[in-house]
């Protein structure tokens, strides 16, 4: 698996924690389009589009986004055909969002949620599977035709 990660500066410690603790799985790959350093000044749509770009353009991607509310990370990520991002707080919204809206993008508030949180969500992000159901799969349609 590949996980496209993206921060900006409030998300920026939290991330780095995350693919510490990511780290030790060897069936993971990471790719992290920023912010690296600490900058006040970063603005959070540039990082969600160039991670909306990596998830849309890698193959079986998924990604994590972090920014201070998970909000507008996610508001930017949904911008782009194919890539279905969650803003989430709890298991029970990204167990939801996964198996019946195919979500792709996790982004979580580093002001919102700890990172035992975090990690229970990730967590859930990384193992819940869609649902094959065919209703499903015709709302996915539907929002990919909204988007042409």
């Amino acid at each position: 698996m590949i996980l496209i990660f993206a921060s900006d500066h409030a998300g920026l410690p939290l991330k780095q924690k995350i693919i510490k603790w990511l780290g030790a799985h060897k069936d993971i790959s990471f790719v992290d389009v920023g912010s690296t350093v600490p900058r006040s000044t970063d603005d959070y749509p540039v990082f969600a589009a160039a991670g909306a770009r990596a998830v849309r353009d890698t193959r079986c991607a998924k990604g994590i986004f972090i920014c201070g509310s998970g909000v507008g990370m996610a508001i930017v990520a949904n911008r782009f055909l194919g890539v279905r991002a969650v803003s989430a707080e709890s298991v029970d919204v990204v167990r939801c969002a996964c198996r019946e809206d195919y979500v792709n993008v996790l982004v979580l508030g580093a002001r919102i949620v700890t990172y035992a949180k975090a990690q229970k969500i990730i967590k859930t992000f990384l193992q819940t599977s869609p649902s094959p159901a065919k209703r499903h799969l015709k709302r996915i349609r539907l929002i990919d035709q909204l988007s042409t």
